[in-house]
C-alpha cells in the first residue's frame, strides 16, 4: 500500500511571530477509503517486436496507429492499467456535510529530552459549538522519550456547514519541571454535497403534494440510496413512485416492478442499459444482490445530476392541525469510494396548509345510503366539526336540491312535484329527483375548539332511477338583512343513490 504524503490542507495556523518550537508536534492525516492505483500501460507495435534491437525497420509505414498496438502483458486485465496497489489519499480532499469525518492523529516528541505526565486532547470547533473527540487526561502517559509517538483516531458526523477547526492539544511537563500546554490547529471547510429544492402543491380532497428535487453538487458521482419524508405527528405520508425517473441514471434490477418497455427514455443512461441487457437475454445488474432487490438505484452524475421525488400528505383524522409545518426530508447516499453520507433538511412549511378547511362537514356513517324508495323519507346524518384551536362564529348547514338531467317523459311527470315545492328546478335544464323535506338552512350556532355537532336532514325521492343527493354545505350564518350569507367552509361530495 502506498504511503500517503503529508496533507497540505492540515497545516497549523500561526500568528504574526514564529512561535517557539514545542517538544510535542502533531501530524494529522485524514483517513479515507483507499483507491486503486492506475498505471498507464506501455503499448508496442507488432512489427517492432520482430526485429533485432539495432536493425533498421523495413516497414514502409512511417507511423503505426495507436489502436493497432498491443500490450506486452499476458493477461488482458493489464491493459486497463489497474494494478493491485491501493493508494491512500495524497491530499486532504473535499469534506462534505453529512459525512463522517475521520482523522488519524500522530503526536511525536521531537525534542532530545524526556517529557513526563503527557495528556492529549482533541476537539472539533465550529461557529456554534465545540465537540470533544479524544481526551486521555485520566490516563496520561507517564513518560515520553525522544522520538516516541502517541497515535489516536478522531471521528465525528458533520452536521454543520462552513469552517471547522480540529484542535489538537497536549499538556506535559518538560525536563525543567515546567508544565506546558501546546495546541495545534487544523482547519477545513465542510461543503454541501446536495442541493435540495422542494415545492408544495394542493392536492385532491384537501391533501397536499410535496415535490423534492435532489441535485448532486460534488465533482464525483453519487449513489442515492434512499430519500424518505418524515411527516409531523398530524400528517400521514405516501410516496408516489412514477413509472420512470428523469434526471438521473437509474439502475433497475431484475424483477423490479418499475421495469417496463416505456421506461428507457426517462431514467438516463443507467436505466436504459439495464433494460437493454435484459432484452438481450443477459442477467440484470441487480440479479443476485439483495441490496438491489425490488428498488431502483439512482446514480447522480457529477455537478448537476438530479432526481425527483413526489410525496402525498394527508391530515390524520384524530389530531387537530395546529401549525403549517409538514416534516423533514432525510437523504442517504454513497460516494464513489463507498463512503456513506446522511442529510436531513430543515422543517418544510406547507403552503397552502393541508386540510385548509377550518370547519368540515361529513356523513356520520362515512357514506350515505345506496338505495331509497320513491316517496319514502330518506334521512341523511351529517357531522360538522371545528378543526381549529379557537371557537367559530355562528354556523348554519345549507341543503339545496341537485338537479338531474332526465328524459322528456320524466321531466313532464316531475314538473308538478317541482312546482308544489316552490321551484326546485336546477339551472341546467334538469329536475331535482330528490327534494329536501323541511328548511334548507339549519342554524347550529358556534362550535368550540375541536367541537362537533350532528345534523339530520330529511329528503324525499320523487323520481325512480339513479338520483343525486342534495348539495350539503356549512357556512357562516347570515345576519339580519344579509341575503348572500357568509363564508362557505366545506361542502359534501356529491353522491348518487338508486331510487326504486
Amino acid at each position: 500500500m502506498a504511503t500517503p504524503a503529508p496533507l497540505a490542507a492540515a497545516t497549523p495556523v500561526g500568528g504574526a511571530a514564529a512561535p517557539l518550537p514545542q517538544a510535542i508536534q502533531f501530524r494529522v492525516m485524514r483517513t479515507c477509503a483507499p483507491t486503486l492505483k492506475i498505471d498507464t500501460p506501455s503499448r508496442f507495435a507488432l512489427d517492432d517486436l520482430g526485429h533485432p534491437p539495432c536493425a533498421p525497420s523495413t516497414s514502409t509505414s512511417s507511423d503505426v496507429a495507436f489502436e493497432s498496438r498491443v500490450d506486452l502483458g499476458l493477461r488482458a486485465s493489464r491493459a486497463s492499467g489497474v494494478t493491485g496497489t491501493l493508494c491512500l489519499p495524497q491530499a486532504f480532499g473535499n469534506v462534505y456535510l453529512g459525512e463522517t469525518f475521520a482523522a488519524y492523529v500522530s503526536a511525536i516528541n521531537s525534542s532530545d529530552r524526556v517529557v513526563r505526565d503527557v495528556s492529549f486532547k482533541a476537539e472539533l470547533q465550529t461557529e456554534r459549538r465545540r465537540v470533544a473527540l479524544f481526551d486521555n487526561a485520566a490516563e496520561a502517559a507517564p513518560t515520553m522519550p525522544p522520538g516516541a509517538t502517541f497515535d489516536f483516531t478522531a471521528t465525528h458526523d458533520l452536521k454543520e456547514l462552513g469552517a471547522h477547526t480540529l484542535v489538537c492539544g497536549v499538556v506535559y511537563t518538560d525536563a525543567d519541571g515546567e508544565r506546558k500546554y501546546a495546541p495545534q490547529y487544523f482547519k477545513f471547510n465542510a461543503a454541501n454535497p446536495l442541493a435540495v429544492r422542494t415545492k408544495v402543491r394542493p392536492g385532491r380532497d384537501g391533501r397536499a403534494l410535496l415535490e423534492a428535487c435532489i441535485e448532486n453538487a460534488t465533482p464525483a458521482p453519487l449513489l442515492l440510496s434512499r430519500a424518505t419524508f418524515e411527516p409531523c405527528a398530524h400528517l400521514e405520508c405516501d410516496e408516489i413512485v412514477p413509472a420512470c425517473v428523469s434526471g438521473a441514471g437509474v439502475v433497475i434490477p431484475e424483477g423490479d416492478p418499475h421495469r417496463g418497455e416505456e421506461g428507457g427514455g426517462g431514467g438516463g443512461g443507467g436505466g436504459g442499459g439495464a433494460r437493454d441487457a435484459a432484452a438481450a437475454g443477459g442477467s440484470g445488474l441487480g440479479e443476485g444482490l439483495p441490496s438491489l432487490a425490488n428498488r431502483p438505484l439512482r446514480v447522480l452524475s457529477p455537478q448537476g445530476g438530479s432526481t425527483h421525488f413526489l410525496f402525498e400528505l394527508r391530515q390524520r383524522p384524530d389530531i387537530t392541525v395546529t401549525s403549517d409545518t409538514l416534516g423533514k426530508l432525510e437523504i442517504r447516499w454513497t460516494g464513489h469510494n463507498g463512503e456513506a453520507g446522511r442529510l436531513q433538511t430543515q422543517q418544510i412549511v406547507g403552503s397552502p396548509r393541508i386540510g385548509g378547511k377550518d370547519v368540515e362537514v361529513a356523513f356520520a356513517h362515512g357514506a350515505p345510503p345506496k338505495t331509497a324508495r320513491v316517496h319514502a323519507p330518506l334521512t341523511l346524518s351529517c357531522v360538522v366539526t371545528n378543526k381549529t384551536a379557537s371557537a367559530t362564529r355562528a354556523l348554519e348547514v345549507i341543503a339545496q336540491p341537485d338537479s338531474d338531467v332526465v328524459g322528456g317523459g320524466a321531466t313532464g311527470g316531475g314538473g308538478g312535484a317541482t312546482g308544489a315545492t316552490g321551484g326546485a328546478t336546477g339551472g341546467g335544464g334538469g329536475v331535482a329527483g330528490i327534494l329536501v323535506d323541511g328548511p334548507q338552512r339549519i342554524a347550529i350556532g358556534a362550535l368550540p375548539p375541536g367541537g362537533e355537532r350532528r345534523v339530520e336532514l330529511t329528503c324525499v325521492p320523487t323520481l325512480p332511477g339513479t338520483r343525486r343527493l342534495p348539495i350539503v354545505s356549512v357556512a357562516e350564518a347570515r345576519g339580519d338583512g344579509d341575503a348572500r350569507g357568509g363564508r362557505v367552509f366545506d361542502q359534501l361530495a356529491r353522491f348518487e343513490v338508486l331510487v326504486e
